[in-house]
């Protein structure tokens, strides 16, 4: 039986290949069957519109799952549509978006070392309760300290950036 049988018409009219969106859901769905992932969600939209929203083994459609460092690649897509359209640039200093980002001599990392972890902080304190106060965030930034001149070596930052 086909997976997505209730979703053939909304998958056509985005311009999904229906048999690539089913292959790939039958692997995942078998991925998790045979215990080599305990839960997987998955999203596919085109043009604005989802045409697929599934989730399989233990969670549902709510479940939050912590993706550490599978996130920058989103952030660098959104980063780059944002260049495009010149809302942002890769010489503009963070202060400049983030004011409260400034404390402790950060005033002078610019967007490019933050994406090329050579911003100086890399052991940059987050808790995850903190993300969705802006508030607390704002304070996070303040907080955050150089460890050596920005853009001078590298390191990879996996909270500060």
């Amino acid at each position: 039986m086909p997976l997505l049988a209730s979703r053939r018409s909304s998958l056509e009219s985005l311009g999904l290949k229906r048999d690539a969106v089913d292959t790939l859901l039958t692997r995942v769905r078998k991925e998790v069957d045979e215990g080599l992932l305990p839960a997987v969600q998955i999203a596919i939209a085109r043009h604005g519109k989802v045409g697929v929203l599934e989730h399989f083994g233990a969670c549902n459609q709510d479940s939050l799952f912590c993706l550490f460092s599978a996130t920058k690649g989103a952030t660098v897509a959104a980063a780059w549509l944002l260049f495009q359209e010149g809302k942002l640039r890769e010489d503009e200093r963070v202060v400049d978006i983030i004011p409260a980002f400034g404390a402790n001599g950060k005033d002078r990392v610019t967007v490019a070392q933050l994406f090329a972890h050579t911003a100086g902080f890399p052991h940059a304190p987050f808790r995850a309760e903190d993300w969705l106060d802006p508030e607390r965030r704002a304070y996070r930034f303040a907080q955050w300290r150089l460890s050596w001149e920005p853009g001078s070596r590298f390191e990879y930052h996996p909270t500060a950036s």
